[in-house]
């Protein structure tokens, strides 16, 4: 049996600083309140989708990080939402896809009921896809557009626990005859029908961190330039060396992905640095205890605490950011090795709970360290019906 092994590190701003928290290194301007190896490369680190979407925020519309979309943050024309048109006279549907990674299931439904209330009920063509057209977190284009076709076009009514299943009966559909055609070019005359807009950059990662996505952290990290380049933002916005952070995806599947419970830290609290001047908090793209679910829907962790998971095989990993009356606002990453992974669990959550008890709970919270925006979805399509030329 393998020999249980911690790493530890909780941190505060240093004496003097106007947040705690929000210094630019773990080390450099931080205190540590307790530790435990904290310099200690561990395996599945929690911070390696933190480090994904550091490269996310700072491009070049990080500014409007809050109100504008994740498409529009890579393209500033039509192609900036997935664009759904019909062009030519044998009634082809073209999907214009613009990179959207939270394109599921409930949305093409969304959509199909658009394109429905717009008197579209027979698509005699076929169905093609353009552009960076994902769904339900696949990447390619053609089995993208397949999984749409199966929304569109259902042939059985269908019910299960399985998430993205489709439910619609058949006199509910939007008949698409032909197949699934993928080009590289759209054609030069379309009409254009359905606009459908995709959540704001914080709310994908919202989703991603509080279901541990590993397919969108993958999808953000070869949108966005791919490893070496986030590696090299992450390390400049945390004030972390780059050659401490030992990464080989985005995801941080995989042994080879390691980080240490200090830099895990500094990575935590340069998120929150990153997204204060958006008037958002670490609280909008991470999981908080006591409001979301997903990968801590059974843990029981002081309530308002900010955390990412981590789990690998024998690897379980918690950071995030506590909130007490004492030290105020405290880092912590603990990252567990070892085969009893809910009995590291259990650990990890009696810890945090008697750092909050010793240390005391902050009441209220602080308002810079809560959600300012719920999870909850709205409508995103915009019925268009605009004449386009020209090729695109």
């Amino acid at each position: 049996m393998q020999t249980p092994f911690w790493c530890l590190a909780a941190r505060v701003a240093a004496a003097g600083s106007p947040l705690a928290g929000t210094t630019r290194s773990g080390g450099r301007g931080a205190a540590s309140v307790c530790s435990q190896q904290e310099n200690t490369p561990a395996r599945g680190a929690p911070a390696v989708p933190v480090s994904t979407g550091f490269r996310s925020m700072r491009t070049p519309s990080s500014q409007r990080i809050g109100v504008t979309s994740w498409n529009a943050c890579l393209r500033y024309t039509a192609r900036d939402s997935v664009a759904l048109e019909r062009f030519a006279e044998d009634g082809d549907l073209l999907v214009q896809g613009g990179g959207d990674p939270f394109f599921v299931t409930e949305d093409a439904l969304a959509l199909r009921q658009s394109l429905q209330e717009l008197g579209l009920k027979r698509v005699t063509g076929k169905l093609i896809i353009s552009g960076n057209f994902f769904m339900n977190f696949t990447t390619n284009p053609a089995l993208s557009g397949k999984l749409l076709q199966q929304v569109f076009s259902p042939r059985l009514q269908r019910t299960g626990r399985k998430r993205h299943r489709v439910i619609a009966s058949e006199s509910q559909g939007l008949t698409v005859a032909g197949p699934v055609e993928v080009v590289s070019f759209c054609p030069p005359i379309q009409v254009s029908l359905v606009r459908h807009r995709s959540l704001p950059l914080f709310k994908i990662l919202k989703r991603m961190n509080v279901y541990s996505n590993n397919a969108m952290a993958e999808m953000f990290t070869a949108a966005l330039g791919g490893l070496p380049r986030m590696v090299q933002q992450a390390s400049y916005a945390a004030g972390v060396p780059a050659e401490d952070l030992h990464l080989i995806n985005g995801s941080g599947l995989g042994p080879e992905n390691q980080l240490s419970a200090r830099t895990v830290c500094a990575l935590f609290s340069a998120i929150h640095r990153l997204v204060t001047p958006a008037r958002l908090t670490v609280a909008d793209v991470f999981p908080v205890a006591g409001i979301d679910h997903g990968t801590i829907r059974r843990r029981h962790l002081p309530v308002y605490t900010v955390v990412k998971t981590g789990t690998l095989r024998h690897v379980a990993t918690l950071a995030g950011v506590i909130l007490t009356r004492t030290h105020g606002p405290v880092w912590f990453a603990l990252l567990n090795q070892g085969s009893n992974l809910w009995g590291f669990r259990t650990q990890q959550d009696a810890l945090l709970q008697y750092l909050i008890a010793h240390w005391g709970v902050a009441d209220p919270p602080p308002a810079s360290f809560i959600p300012t925006s719920p999870l909850a979805d709205t409508i995103r399509n915009d019925i268009v019906m605009r004449t386009k030329t020209g090729g695109g």
